[in-house]
């Protein structure tokens, strides 16, 4: 009996929980914030200034389609002077034709737009990153497959050197690897001999390498400069003892004082031993910042008591991010035992 009545209490206890929350969902009111202006730019000395500006949706209209906004004025700022307005394009893109951004000038974006409060950021571009020196020690290794078959493989372990212009000031980069694409053709001249009447057919076998963005290499480095990286998947937190490889991975000399970034990385047997282009970027703050939260974000579990990471964002009354990169690309010969810029 008294085990009935346990259960019958039990049953109870579990109703009235059910009810509640069956009732506060039934009676929450969304508490409806303002809408607000999305503004997401990267500017670069070697591109024309584009923005890309959209609506804030509610958290009630969660998977509803995003919204472009087409009638916005963006004006654009160089050091707090007005430069150009950026003229809508389509599907909520607007361009500045003929406006390229300047090393080490400040720029300023604002969106006005109707409904809207007037949406603002600002970014300083850095100054193109300069590569010291690259080395390479090529190593011969011998690797054992199956039935006791025995190959040879080479791995490449390459030091990059990157000049600091302000030890007292941080600088931020990423780096990525693209290896040139590879392409065989033949080419062949025929010749009719008119005594023989036969065609005589001479071919010669040409190989060219075109530098290529969408050949990326994957590396592997153990620094501990290097914050996070991109893996071929997502954005990650960079563990220094993990033995696994980045496509692009960014770092910075912040509380370090030094006058040159180095960062050693090695490459695991690059096909035919064709040259590879190392792209160096330096970053913003606004910009690093933002992809560290990402990183940090998806490092988080997605369950329901997990802890929340909020995206960076540095638009006033708005939300998206305004940020910079300049960048460096160097061709490397893996067969070459170092390299000066």
């Amino acid at each position: 009996m008294k085990n009935m009545i346990k259960y019958t209490i039990g049953i109870l206890i579990t109703t009235l929980l059910l009810t509640g929350c069956e009732k506060t969902l039934t009676d929450f009111e969304f508490q409806k914030k303002p809408l607000k202006l999305v503004m997401n730019s990267l500017l670069n000395p070697d591109s024309i200034v584009k923005v890309h500006l959209t609506s804030s949706m509610p958290i009630y209209e969660k998977g509803s389609q995003i919204r472009a906004i087409e009638n916005a004025q963006i004006q654009i700022f160089e050091n707090d002077n007005y430069l150009a307005d950026a003229l809508y394009i389509g599907n909520g893109y607007y361009a500045a034709v003929g406006i390229y951004p300047k090393h080490g000038h400040t720029y300023r974006l604002e969106a006005k737009a109707e409904g809207f409060p007037t949406a603002w950021g600002s970014t300083v571009i850095p100054l193109q990153p300069t590569i010291n020196e690259v080395k390479v020690d090529i190593q011969e290794i011998n690797i054992e497959g199956f039935e006791g078959y025995v190959w040879t493989s080479k791995i490449y372990n390459y030091t990059l050197n990157i000049k600091v212009t302000d030890a007292q000031q941080d600088q931020f980069h990423s780096l990525a690897l693209y290896k040139h694409y590879i392409r065989r053709y033949t080419d062949c001249t025929y010749t009719f001999h008119e005594t023989t009447q036969e065609w005589e057919v001479d071919c010669t076998d040409y190989i060219d390498t075109i530098p290529s963005m969408s050949n990326y290499i994957n590396f592997k480095s153990y620094d501990r400069k290097i914050k996070f990286h991109y893996n071929g998947y997502d954005l990650r937190l960079f563990n220094s003892t993990d033995d696994i490889t980045s496509i692009r991975a960014y770092f910075s000399n912040e509380k370090l004082n030094i006058d040159e970034i180095v960062i050693p990385f090695n490459l695991y047997y690059i096909e035919y031993d064709s040259p590879f282009d190392i792209h160096l970027n330096t970053i913003d703050l606004n910009y690093y910042k933002y992809q560290y939260s990402l990183a940090r974000h998806n490092e988080v579990d997605e369950g329901f008591l997990s802890q929340k990471v909020s995206i960076y964002s540095n638009i006033e009354n708005g939300l998206g991010l305004l940020g910079s990169v300049t960048s460096t690309v160097l061709s490397i010969n893996p067969n070459e035992s170092s390299t000066d810029n």
